[in-house]
């Protein structure tokens, strides 16, 4: 008897899985664990706001992941243990990320956490912007996409900091050190 390709049911009616879309997923929720294990190596405030942020996205990505495979035939009950199990994926990523990078320098952790934030933020804004091509843009849809970031410029433009006097009123000295 010959086994079912990926495209074909099965005997018995069950549909087949989309491996590539759970290996996806899995990498995605790994390394987003990952980012909340070194924010939480770095404190608990920082912690906090990653949890915090990745958990509205998790969220987000397990719905999807849930409406694709009951589209693609996979019963309920199957698809909400599916994204359950990609989800353990997160704590997984955690506790690496906190065991791994736990002895490591402010400094690389301080690196590895703006690399993993600007590459989710690469991610999130590349899919967004294929999503926007998708649709008619309306007059509606242009004004909450500027007031949303008018919103998001506004508390950091209002917490600049004052540039510093100059010229400097404090020059290090360097004699020390060649001393």
């Amino acid at each position: 008897m010959a086994s079912a390709s990926a495209g074909e049911a099965r005997p018995g009616g069950a549909a087949p899985l989309p491996w590539g879309l759970l290996a996806a997923v899995g990498i995605d929720l790994v390394i987003d664990g990952m980012l909340v294990g070194l924010g939480a190596t770095l404190g608990s405030k920082q912690g906090l706001v990653l949890t915090v942020a990745l958990t509205i996205e998790i969220l987000f990505l397990a719905v999807s992941v849930v409406a694709q495979l009951l589209e693609q035939g996979q019963r309920r009950a199957r698809a909400a243990q599916l994204a359950g199990c990609l989800g353990l994926l997160t704590a997984v990523g955690a506790l690496a990320g906190a065991v791994l990078l736990g002895g490591a320098s402010r400094t690389t952790l301080a690196a590895v956490l703006a690399f993993g934030a600007a590459a989710l933020l690469y991610l999130v804004v590349e899919e967004l912007l294929v999503e926007a091509h998708e649709t008619d843009e309306t007059p509606l849809l242009a004004a909450a996409s500027r007031d949303v970031l008018r919103g998001v410029h506004r508390p950091v433009r209002d917490r600049r900091m004052t540039p510093p006097p100059w010229p400097p009123t404090h020059a290090p000295d360097y004699r020390e050190d060649l001393a």
